[in-house]
């Protein structure tokens, strides 16, 4: 759940377009704020790159690629 909040705070600054960027900085604003935010496809590419992690995930859990024995660093859970 939360992994989607940290791939969009990745993705934010890419396709920015500032008001800089275009030179057309509006009275009272600084030249960083933005003018074109490309959200529909940050959105877009943050819900596909995060149906990969989950799909990943998934299917590493399923075939047991990785269990928790492997990562049981403590030696905790061998019976």
């Amino acid at each position: 759940m939360y992994h989607d909040y940290y791939i969009c705070f990745c993705f934010i600054r890419c396709y920015l377009e500032t008001q800089g960027d275009l030179g057309a900085v509006a009275k009272g604003t600084q030249a960083g704020a933005p003018e074109v935010h490309n959200l529909k496809k940050k959105a877009i590419i943050t819900t596909g790159v995060t149906i990969v992690i989950w799909l990943i995930i998934t299917l590493i859990i399923i075939f047991e690629i990785i269990t928790i024995h492997d990562i049981d660093l403590f030696r905790r859970l061998a019976g």
